[in-house]
């Protein structure tokens, strides 16, 4: 998976994300979320199945530093924050786009 530059971009994004994810910004988000497309793509193209994808996308994530609390496992009714917001914006961007119509 990180023979693919867009995969290795995208951990690369999330390493720094990871550094400084207390603070909210519009323009990083933004940027990450294309990121995330571009490699969601890429892996799509290679003929990876949409469960596969998450798990890799979810992967890069970990292997970039950002890991899922335990609120965010236990599915309670919260917003969530710091890393486990950019863990669900990660992968609502990687499943929007896996699912993205042509």
């Amino acid at each position: 998976m990180y023979s693919r530059p867009s995969v290795t971009a995208l951990r690369d994004s999330l390493v720094a994300v990871a550094a400084r994810v207390s603070t909210a910004d519009a323009e990083r988000d933004t940027r990450l979320r294309e990121e995330v497309r571009a490699a969601v793509a890429d892996l799509k193209a290679a003929g990876w199945s949409p469960e596969r994808v998450v798990i890799a996308i979810k992967q890069v994530a970990r292997d970039a530093g950002l890991n899922p609390s335990r609120n965010l496992m236990t599915f309670e009714a919260r917003t969530p924050t710091g890393p486990d917001a950019v863990i669900v914006n990660v992968i609502g961007w990687c499943i929007e786009r896996y699912y993205e119509s042509p």
